[in-house]
C-alpha cells in the first residue's frame, strides 16, 4: 500500500509539472486563461493515465477500455472544474495566474485521487 502510494504520488508530481509547463508555455504565449489550464491539464492527464495505469495501480500493460473511459471522464469534468476554479479565483480576487493555478490544481489533485482509487482502478 506506501508502494503503491509513493508511485500515485512521483506519477501526480510528474503530471502536474507536465501540466505547469504547458499551462506556463501557453501564459507565455498569451492565450486565454482557461484555455492554458485546460491545455496543461490534458498533458498531465495523459501522462497521468499512462504511468497510473502501468506503474502505480495494477501494472496493465495494455490500456483496457472501459478504465480508460472512465479515466478520460473523470479527469475531463474535473479538468473542466479546475479551469473554472483558476479563472474565477484570478477574476474575483486579481491574483498572479501562478497561485490561481496551484489552488484550482490542489482541488484537481483531491478529486482525481479519489476518483482513481474508488472508480478507476478500483477492482473488486
Amino acid at each position: 500500500m506506501i508502494e503503491n502510494f509513493s508511485r500515485f504520488l512521483l506519477v501526480g508530481l510528474g503530471s502536474t509539472f507536465i501540466n505547469f509547463v504547458f499551462f506556463y508555455t501557453c501564459q507565455l504565449l498569451e492565450f486565454k486563461i482557461f484555455i492554458s489550464s485546460l491545455t496543461g491539464y490534458l498533458a498531465g492527464v495523459l501522462n497521468s493515465y499512462y504511468w497510473g495505469s502501468k506503474w502505480v495501480h495494477f501494472k496493465v500493460y495494455k490500456i483496457e477500455i472501459l478504465s480508460f473511459t472512465k479515466f478520460v471522464l473523470l479527469y475531463g469534468i474535473n479538468g473542466i472544474i479546475v479551469s473554472f476554479i483558476i479563472q474565477e479565483v484570478q477574476l474575483l480576487y486579481g491574483l498572479d495566474y501562478r497561485i490561481c493555478w496551484l489552488l484550482g490544481t490542489s482541488y484537481g489533485v483531491a478529486a482525481n485521487f479519489a476518483g482513481q482509487k474508488l472508480i478507476i482502478f478500483n477492482k473488486p
